[in-house]
């Protein structure tokens, strides 16, 4: 049932390597162009939360652990920030939202290169 619902609900992932106001600015196009329901950013670098610039629209959750990363998802999912599964120090957010009266957990992660692939996916699944 999940599948069929995705079909109607546009994910977007990308790695930015690095968000600045321009970027932030571009990604907003991109989210209004190819109507995005759900975005999730990875190596965002930012130093703290605040960084992270609202897209119209959107609830945006991060987290600066491991380069950073974050998902934005659309508010018509009344999206709600998972901190409880979240653990310090490690690049994940989770968020609940609700999609055609299907509640589901979404979540964004990253892993840095010089963890190891055994450790780093421990962590993302733990």
């Amino acid at each position: 049932m999940v599948n069929n619902l995705y079909k109607h609900v546009p994910v977007c992932q990308i790695n930015v390597n690095g968000l600045s106001s321009h970027s932030e600015i571009s990604i907003a196009h991109f989210i209004e162009k190819y109507d995005i329901n759900i975005l999730s950013l990875q190596e965002i670098n930012c130093t703290n939360e605040l960084d992270i610039g609202v897209f119209p629209g959107m609830s945006t959750f991060s987290v600066t652990a491991d380069r950073g990363v974050s998902i934005s998802i659309s508010n018509c999912y009344s999206p709600q920030r998972l901190a409880q599964l979240e653990e310090d120090g490690v690049g994940i957010v989770y968020s609940l939202l609700n999609i055609s009266n299907q509640t589901l957990i979404v979540g964004s992660a990253y892993c840095t290169p010089d963890k190891s692939t055994t450790d780093g996916l421990s962590r993302l699944l733990d």
